[in-house]
């Protein structure tokens, strides 16, 4: 709710993080089903992990937050910048 929507950056983010987003149901065992095109766009085959961001929960393929994991060290200095910027 606090980002910047005169941003470009920002509304473009937005456009196609909630763009993708679809509803769920849960079936009588509380799981949901994701869709084929979201497993697609995430590589997700067979195992998944989930990640809670904030008040949000991402969901990784294994193979993928395995990598992603492996390769992000510390945080970029963008991102930190970006971070400040937002009052975070």
């Amino acid at each position: 709710k606090g980002l910047p929507m005169s941003d470009e950056g920002t509304r473009k983010f937005l456009r196609f993080f909630w763009g993708s987003a679809c509803e769920a149901e849960r079936d009588t065992q509380y799981r949901v089903v994701i869709p084929q095109n979201l497993r697609a766009y995430a590589g997700i085959n067979k195992e998944i992990v989930s990640v809670g961001v904030a008040r949000r929960i991402e969901i990784w393929s294994r193979e993928n937050y395995t990598v992603y994991q492996d390769s992000a060290g510390e945080l970029d200095p963008g991102i930190t910048a970006r971070m400040a910027e937002l009052g975070i």
